[in-house]
């Protein structure tokens, strides 16, 4: 059977309270230089809420600073994420604040739109360290940093739409990810982050990095039963990079939820579709991000540990590839 493999024990550098398994927290990923990943972490990206229309941030910024301040204060979650593109990191910070769970207790990953070479990526994670409200009295950093894509958007298409903006994004190339990645491992050994990893890169994307001094600790994709790149995740798992999910419920429609075979596996196991689509998730070693201002919804993405998949079940459930797929986030 397969399980849940690359989850190790609290380490002496992990974060005290945040993967102690005593205490109940959710198992942690083990990433380079010793930092401790909780497996399941709350996003905050405007799609996760249904009654905010279209590009209304303020809907979503409403909702994620509620959202994320349950997750911490009353559901129990430790692991936060958000990004540039969210435009939510302001209300992460005041989330984190108003909770008063200790910062060292919290694990937070944000996102650099792409490849914008070296100078604007150290930027970046400046303003990430401010809008995020970590500058205090003791010195501020980023859990996790992402690259959020491989490419970049064109500036007439931010916030909006035209003809030039099918596709809304460009190949910078292959030297600008490979500065970008350069001003990543100097905010690396500046303290400023404690991991530094990539999202929606394909293999190629990965080697043009891969001679470089730190591999990514994360590639977060797309990754649900209807869509999983287990090429990706084999390239992956075999340079030590982890490989996390966004839309790991197959997206704003849940789909994937609605499957006939999901819904017998969780039938057979008592649990809920979506309990069943993260733990084929977290059986395959891949973290989840989820994404609700449902509390209900938020505790039982945290109770998928207790019960495990058969062999047949997680193949059953990896054969519905194909069938439908979201769009990047």
């Amino acid at each position: 059977m397969l399980r849940l493999v690359g989850v190790v024990a609290v380490a002496a550098a992990a974060k005290e309270g945040l993967c102690d398994k005593k205490n109940g927290s959710v198992p942690c990923a083990q990433l380079p230089h010793g930092v401790a990943m909780p497996m399941v972490a709350l996003g905050s990206w405007r799609g996760s809420y249904k009654d905010c229309a279209g590009d209304n941030y303020t809907c979503a910024q409403e909702h994620a600073r509620s959202a994320l301040q349950s997750w911490l204060q009353e559901v129990g979650g430790r692991h936060l994420d958000t990004a540039n593109d969210y435009r939510t990191q302001i209300q992460v910070g005041e989330a984190l604040k108003a909770s008063k769970v200790p910062r060292e207790e919290v694990f937070i990953t944000t996102k650099c739109p792409g490849p914008m070479g070296f100078n604007a990526t150290l930027q970046c994670v400046e303003d990430n360290l401010q809008m995020l409200g970590l500058y205090g009295d003791k010195a501020p950093y980023i859990d996790l940093l992402l690259i959020h894509f491989p490419f970049v958007i064109k500036p007439e298409c931010v916030g909006a739409e035209g003809p030039t903006c099918n596709p809304p994004y460009v190949d910078p190339g292959r030297e600008a990810r490979r500065e970008s990645w350069a001003a990543m491992e100097l905010a690396l050994r500046l303290k400023k982050v404690r991991a530094i990893g990539v999202s929606n890169y394909e293999v190629g994307h990965l080697q043009e990095i891969a001679d470089l001094a730190e591999r990514p600790a994360v590639n977060q994709v797309e990754w649900h039963p209807f869509h999983h790149d287990d090429q990706l995740k084999a390239y992956c798992d075999a340079n030590g990079i982890k490989v996390e999910a966004w839309s790991p419920l197959s997206g704003q429609n849940a789909s994937a939820l609605a499957s006939p075979t999901v819904q017998q596996v969780a039938k057979s196991h008592n649990v809920s579709g979506a309990q069943v689509v993260l733990r084929w998730a977290l059986q395959q070693d891949v973290s989840v991000v989820v994404g609700t201002d449902n509390k209900d919804h938020m505790k039982s993405d945290l109770q998928v540990f207790n019960f495990s998949l058969s062999d047949s079940e997680m193949a059953q459930i990896s054969g519905l590839k194909g069938l439908k797929t979201t769009l990047h986030v």
